[in-house]
């Protein structure tokens, strides 16, 4: 299975979900599952993902990073329950 995962260096959630998700999930489906990290340097390259995050059913206004494509399914990560996102969070605005 492959996945990918969207991130940017300033996105508080971003390491989390490296640091706290990713490994598990190597570990329990090892080389099984090929796991690709894209880091988000730019907002142009933040606003490229849109038509990619609304394939997926989010629409722009929604999408943030973390964002991971696994096989067929996109997660949009950024937002739980318990830590809303704020307006002036990086990790819905870009950059």
């Amino acid at each position: 299975m492959h996945a990918v995962l969207f991130w940017m260096s300033t996105c508080p959630h971003c390491h989390e979900v490296i640091e706290e998700v990713l490994p598990p999930l190597r570990e329990q489906h090892g080389p099984h599952l090929d796991i690709r990290l894209v880091e988000i340097c730019s907002s142009e390259e933040f606003e490229r993902l849109y038509p990619l995050a609304v394939c997926y059913g989010i629409p722009p206004e929604d999408f943030g990073v973390p964002f991971l494509i696994i096989g067929e399914e996109g997660l949009h990560a950024c937002q739980t329950e318990t830590d809303a996102r704020q307006p002036d969070d990086p990790c819905q605005r870009g950059i």
